[in-house]
């Protein structure tokens, strides 16, 4: 059964030049003991506005033309598991610099030990990390290859567990792990991921 209750809010803000424009939907939870709520919306709001940080600091915003819109960033997320024990939550982020037609799209992830009232690191999921990452890359590059074909242009080999350390997320079904528009793939396959 779930262990906390999700709303959300909108975060709002545009850039006083008109450069850009972030619309960010941001989960709040409630549900859980007070310091535990405390500490889960304290570590969403760290990570959401690490998020909007990192678009509204660029320094590569291009001149908005008449009649264009300005760069933009829309993020959400959606709930891949809330039990009792950990809250795993996927964000979106879909950035499209001014002038371009589509978006480039990033993941990212929060997982949260609700026992231990604290985000979870991967690379504590592993005892031994070097046979984890030579098990997730042979699994995750079967799967990749599956579901993508020619477009997969990674080859199964990483050699950190960053590599899936950036936009994972504990589901019923196993891990998911995402990867941003064009890292792994063509651009035109989205955000990939497998489920291991």
């Amino acid at each position: 059964s779930p262990g906390a209750t999700f709303t959300s809010f909108t975060i709002s803000d545009a850039a006083p030049d008109g450069k850009w424009k972030v619309t960010f939907k941001k989960p709040i939870v409630a549900g859980l003991t007070g310091a535990l709520t405390s500490k889960l919306n304290d570590a969403i709001a760290s990570q959401v506005n690490g998020y909007v940080s990192a678009f509204t600091g660029r320094a590569d915003f291009p001149a908005v033309a008449a009649g264009a819109a300005p760069s933009q960033l829309e993020g959400d997320y959606a709930i891949a598991l809330n039990s009792r024990t950990v809250v795993s939550l996927r964000f979106t982020q879909l950035v499209t610099l001014s002038g371009e037609e589509h978006p480039t799209g990033t993941p990212g992830s929060l997982n949260f030990d609700l026992a231990a009232g604290k985000a979870m690191q991967f690379a504590d999921l592993f005892r031994d990390p070097a046979t984890a990452l030579s098990a997730l890359n042979m699994s995750t590059h079967s799967t990749l290859f599956t579901t993508l074909g020619t477009e997969l242009t990674w080859k199964g080999d990483a050699t950190s567990l960053d590599f899936y350390a950036k936009a994972w997320a504990v589901t019923p079904d196993g891990l998911e792990f995402t990867w941003p528009q064009g890292q792994i793939a063509s651009a035109a396959g989205g955000m990939p991921s497998a489920l291991v």
